[in-house]
C-alpha cells in the first residue's frame, strides 16, 4: 500500500520537495500579471498618441442618377391580378411585349389579361419609337376609366379605330422608361457566321 513502509517517508519527502519548488513559481504570478498590464497599458497609450485618425470613406453620388421610389417588380401576367393593390405605385413590368398599337404613343401589352401602356410626355417629346420584342416597362400603374379613355381619344393617344380594344383594359401603365434585355454576347460578336 502506498504511504506505509520504509519507502513512504521518501515519497512524502519527494512530494514535499515538489511543493516547495512550486511555491517559488506561485510567488511570481502577481508580479508577472502586473507587468503584463503595465505593458498592455503602455502599448495602448503609444497607439493612441501615434496613430493617425482615418476619415470615413466619401461616397460620391451621380447627380444625373434619378432618385425615386423603388419600382415593384411584377410579371406581365400579374398586372391585372395585383392592379388594385399596386394602383398609384411605380411598377417594373417584366417580360412585356406589344400586343397591338393603339396609337403612336400607346399600345396594349400582350398578356393573359391585356392592359394599356402609355408613354409619358418626355418619351413623346423625345420621339421614342414603339417598342419591339420583349422588354421591361417601368412606370406608374393606374386604373383606367371612361374619362381617361375620352382624354386619350381627344389627344390622339388612342385612335378611334382602337377605342374598343383600349376599353377592354382595366389598368394602364404610364411609362417612364423601357428597358431592353442585353443581347447575347455571341450574337453581338462580329464574325459569328451570320452574314
Amino acid at each position: 500500500m502506498p504511504g506505509f513502509g520504509p519507502d513512504s517517508a521518501r515519497l512524502n519527502h519527494r512530494n514535499h520537495d515538489d511543493m516547495s519548488d512550486r511555491r517559488g513559481a506561485s510567488n511570481l504570478g502577481i508580479p508577472l500579471m502586473l507587468g503584463t498590464l503595465v505593458l498592455l497599458g503602455g502599448f495602448l497609450y503609444w497607439l493612441a498618441t501615434t496613430a493617425e485618425p482615418t476619415p470615413p470613406p466619401v461616397i460620391e453620388e451621380d447627380p444625373d442618377e434619378e432618385v425615386g421610389p423603388a419600382a415593384m417588380a411584377v410579371n406581365v401576367d400579374s398586372v391585372n391580378i395585383l392592379g388594385a393593390s399596386l394602383q398609384g405605385q411605380t411598377v417594373r413590368v417584366q417580360n412585356a411585349s406589344v400586343g397591338q398599337a393603339l396609337g403612336e404613343s400607346s399600345f396594349m401589352v400582350q398578356s393573359a389579361q391585356p392592359f394599356v401602356a402609355v408613354m409619358n410626355a418626355d418619351m413623346i417629346a423625345a420621339a421614342e419609337p414603339m417598342p419591339s420584342g420583349t422588354f421591361t416597362l417601368v412606370g406608374t400603374l393606374h386604373a383606367r376609366s371612361d374619362s381617361i379613355l375620352a382624354v386619350w381619344l381627344e389627344d390622339g393617344t388612342v385612335t378611334p379605330a382602337n377605342e374598343m380594344i383600349a376599353d377592354f383594359a382595366d389598368f394602364y401603365v404610364m411609362i417612364t422608361s423601357i428597358e431592353y434585355p442585353d443581347p447575347p454576347a455571341d450574337a453581338a460578336a462580329p464574325g459569328n457566321g451570320q452574314d
